[in-house]
């Protein structure tokens, strides 16, 4: 009995230990920003604060942004609402300055809604010794509330050793695999395999784990997805029209990658791409996670009021929305018209809240796949999602009516409505007890009733109940023409 409570123990620590191990974006400088986490956090707790970091020339790296993440995550962490600069639009430059903070900067934060400002200076000293200065003070004061030299080892801020430890063992996997197929070969198939090998989770078919945003620090073991990818530089091009990779090595001036199915070839194979290379299209970059991250999720981004892009009564959907800042699950861009990639489910709000009746007329073009396109609507205030070819192309209805899944309530047609590759054109009529779907001129679904019958499945919630919104399951469409017209 002895053997087996200690053999449980045992266990229990080592899982909780792999946790504690994952938590760390940047274990080096994590470990010397936890010293002080728990005095700082008791000066600000119930306090909007903003977290900004700057760094003196000379590091080869932007070890700012890396301790700028690692004082955020500390806080969240300990219950404080701390947010990095970098993800509020107007702050976003805030840290670039080589230079010490100032009053005049601490009126742009006030300015913003903060309440709270802690900001880190980093420099380097002599005999490879590199100070920070921590600060929080009150944004209506010039006196901080605290206030801490931390004295770091060069060490501490190098970028090898601030390798986050999930990210060393997604690589790992992936050199071991150098010059060999992994799985069928496909691009996708290396990240997939080298996240199920670590078992780090996979949120999406293309979502890979943390969504990062532009300002984090690349590390080797991120996973790159790329969709109509150009690189140009003088002597140096490639395009990616959808491909998957993940970092082998950073430098200042260079990102290094390992990947398959490059040109035929479904070997692990390196590639090295130039920093200065011009970027066209989308390359998005995740990090390898176990368990939900307390930063915050890059998308919705939306902070601020869109920009309504109306001709007359009618609004144009496409044109008011910003994939980067309304995306909610998967990666949405414009190449000619809204795409994405494949996401399990894809998500993206439209920043528009319906009249009591209106018409949607939409254009779309099935690109991949064989499941679902989502048309959220907004019905007597009720958010409802009307699927289009689910269960793999064989169901169109609403999904939830009366509870029940698009596939077994009263609005269930048992129909296919968008070919591969073929442009259709769709019209949705809404009205409070009223949605009626059409193809070209044919009605192809109408429903009456009350919309206390409709309600929404929770693989498909919104941050805003009364915005429109789109969805796909597994499958990539384009859309041209999104429009909204009151009744």
């Amino acid at each position: 009995m002895r053997f087996l409570i200690s053999l449980r123990l045992i266990v229990f620590l080592i899982v909780i230990s792999a946790h504690q191990l994952c938590r760390a974006e940047f274990p080096a400088i994590e470990g010397r920003c936890s010293e002080v986490a728990e005095e700082l956090s008791a000066k600000i707790v119930g306090k909007r604060t903003l977290v900004c970091v700057r760094a003196a020339a000379g590091f080869e790296w932007p070890v700012h942004e890396a301790v700028c993440l690692e004082v955020t995550s500390s806080l969240r962490e300990r219950q404080v609402d701390a947010v990095r600069s970098a993800r509020v639009a107007v702050l976003s430059e805030l840290s670039d300055s080589r230079e010490p903070f100032t009053p005049r900067d601490s009126a742009q934060i006030r300015q913003a809604g903060f309440q709270t400002v802690v900001t880190g200076y980093l420099r380097q000293g002599p005999r490879s010794t590199v100070t920070l200065d921590l600060k929080a003070q009150h944004v209506s004061s010039r006196r901080p509330v605290f206030a801490r030299r931390i004295a770091l080892r060069r060490d501490d801020v190098s970028l090898s050793k601030n390798v986050p430890r999930l990210n060393a063992q997604v690589l790992r996997y992936c050199t071991q695999n150098f010059g060999v197929q992994v799985g069928d070969g496909i691009c996708a198939s290396l990240a997939g395999f080298a996240l199920k090998d670590v078992r780090a989770d996979r949120p999406g078919v293309y979502t890979w784990g943390r969504e990062m945003d532009d300002r984090e620090p690349l590390m080797p073991g991120d996973v790159l997805q790329m969709e109509l990818l150009k690189m140009e530089r003088s002597g140096f091009s490639r395009s990616f029209a959808h491909h998957t990779a993940v970092v082998e090595s950073v430098t200042p001036r260079s990102i290094t990658v390992l990947h398959q199915n490059v040109g035929g070839t479904k070997i692990v194979m390196r590639d090295t791409w130039p920093v200065t290379a011009k970027r066209q299209g989308l390359l998005q970059a995740y990090r390898p996670l176990n368990g939900d991250s307390v930063l915050q999720s890059v998308s919705p981004r939306r902070q601020s009021e869109p920009q309504i892009v109306t001709d007359g009564l009618t609004v144009d959907l496409l044109a008011t929305l910003d994939p980067r800042l309304d995306a909610v699950k998967g990666l949405w861009f414009r190449d000619g018209g809204l795409k994405l990639n494949r996401d399990t489910p894809g998500k993206i709000q439209i920043p528009v809240s319906p009249p009591g009746s209106y018409r949607l007329e939409m254009t779309v073009r099935r690109l991949f796949g064989s499941d679902n396109l989502g048309i959220g609507l907004v019905v007597g205030g009720k958010q409802v999602l009307l699927v289009l070819d689910a269960y793999r192309g064989t169901v169109t209805g609403l999904h939830f009516l009366d509870q029940k899944k698009a596939n077994s309530n009263s609005s269930t047609k048992k129909i296919s409505v968008l070919p591969v590759n073929e442009w259709v054109r769709l019209a949705v009529d809404v009205s409070p007890g009223e949605i009626i779907l059409s193809k070209g001129e044919s009605e192809l679904l109408r429903w009456q009733g009350s919309p206390a019958q409709l309600s929404m499945d929770p693989n498909y919630a919104m941050p805003r109940s009364d915005w429109l919104f789109l969805a796909v399951w597994n499958t990539q469409f384009e859309i041209r023409k999104y429009r909204m017209h009151p009744k």
